[in-house]
C-alpha cells in the first residue's frame, strides 16, 4: 500500500513538473532471515522494496545487544541497495543475544527494516550430521540442546524424507520431516524442523551421544524448572502475546515451532516436542509429547498420532 501511494504521488507531481528527487521520502525495506550463525559471526541482509523516490546511497545491516539497533551501532556497508544484499556480521561475542535490522539511506534519511534477534553459539556447542550447531545447557542433572533440531539427515547420514505436499506422507508409518509452511528460509534458524514420531523411533534423529528424551526425562526437566514459564524465551518476538510467565531462568529458551497434523498450525502459540515414549493404553497407538503455551506458564503432556510432526529437543546420553 505504501509503495502504491508513493507511485501515485510521483505521477501526480510529475504532471506538475516536479522532479522525482523533489518529492522523495525515506526508503522502505525488509530484513532477511538470519543464517550461518556461529560462535562469533552470522549472516543477514535485506532488500529494498522502494527507494522512496531517490537513489539509495548506502545500505547494509546494523546490530546491537540492545533492541532497535541503528547505524550509530555496529553496521555493514553493502552497496547501494539496488538488489537484495547479504551482510556478514563478524567479531561477535560468544553466547550473546543480538538484535539486527537492515537499513537503507537516501537523500531524505535512513530507514530500517523489521527487527530480528539471534544468539551466537557457545564454544561448547555440538553439531549434527549436516553441521548445524546447537548450544547446550545443564539443567539439574540433565544436559539439553538449547535449539530445536533442524537436520534433514539422521546421524548416520541417511536422508529423512521431506514432506513438501502436506498430505502425501501424513498417514504413512514412515519417518518424515518438514519446515513449517514449507518455508525453511524463514523458519529453520529460529524454530527448527518438524518431525513425526516415526523419525523419533528410528533412534538416529539426534546427534551421536544424544537422544530424544522420554516422557520421564521431560518430567524430570519440568519438575526441576517448577513451571513452563521458566523454560520459555521471554518477550513476543518469537512467541505471540502475552507469553505469560516467560523468564527462561535456566537457559532452555523454548520456542513455539508449531505442528503439522493435516495442516501447519500453532506456530508462535504452542511449543510441542515429541518424547520417545509411546502411549498404548485403551487401544491407542500414539506418542507422548510435551507442550508449553503462549497464554500461561503451565505445561502439558498429550498423546497424539504418530504421523503428526512436532519439534525435537535432544538430551545427552
Amino acid at each position: 500500500m505504501k509503495q502504491l501511494l508513493l507511485f501515485s504521488f510521483l505521477i501526480f507531481f510529475s504532471i506538475l513538473g516536479c522532479k522525482k528527487e523533489d518529492i522523495a521520502i525515506i526508503p522502505f525495506l525488509s530484513t532477511s532471515p538470519l543464517n550461518n550463525i556461529t560462535v562469533t559471526s552470522a549472516v543477514c541482509g535485506g532488500y529494498v522494496t522502494s527507494d522512496g523516490g531517490a537513489a539509495i546511497t548506502a545500505s547494509g545491516v546494523c546490530w546491537s545487544t540492545s533492541e532497535k539497533p541503528s547505524i550509530s551501532n555496529s553496521k555493514t556497508v553493502d552497496g547501494d541497495g539496488s538488489s537484495p544484499f547479504k551482510s556478514s556480521l563478524r567479531g561477535l561475542n560468544a553466547n550473546t543475544k543480538y538484535y539486527v535490522r537492515a537499513y537503507a539511506t537516501n537523500i531524505e534519511g535512513t530507514s530500517y527494516g523489521d527487527e530480528k534477534a539471534f544468539t551466537t553459539y557457545k564454544t561448547n556447542a555440538i553439531s549434527d550430521y549436516e553441521g548445524n550447531l546447537y548450544n547446550i545447557v545443564a539443567i539439574g542433572n540433565q544436559i539439553w540442546t538449547v535449539e530445536n533440531l533442524k537436520s534433514t539427515k539422521f546421524n548416520d547420514g541417511t536422508e529423512i524424507p521431506l514432506n513438501t505436499d502436506n498430505k502425501a506422507f501424513a498417514s504413512l508409518p514412515a519417518a518424515i520431516c518438514s519446515w513449517y509452511n514449507n518455508d525453511a528460509e524463514n523458519n529453520k534458524t529460529t524454530y527448527g524442523a518438524l518431525y513425526n514420531w516415526y523419525s523419533v523411533n528410528s533412534g538416529k534423529l539426534c546427534p551421536a551421544g544424544w537422544h530424544v528424551p522420554s516422557r520421564a526425562e521431560w518430567e524430570t526437566l519440568i519438575t526441576y524448572a517448577g513451571n513452563g514459564g521458566m523454560l520459555k524465551e521471554p518477550g513476543t518476538l518469537n512467541w505471540n502475546n502475552p507469553n505469560l510467565g516467560a523468564t527462561d531462568k535456566f537457559g532452555f529458551t523454548a520456542l513455539p515451532g508449531g505442528i503439522f497434523s493435516d495442516r501447519f498450525c500453532d506456530m508462535k502459540d504452542d511449543g510441542q516436542w515429541w518424547s520417545s515414549t509411546e502411549y498404548t493404553d485403551l487401544g491407542f497407538n500414539d506418542g507422548w509429547s510435551f507442550i508449553l503455551f503462549y497464554n500461561n506458564d503451565k505445561h502439558a503432556f498429550n498423546h497424539d498420532y504418530k504421523t503428526w510432526s512436532k519439534s525435537i529437543r535432544c538430551v545427552k546420553n
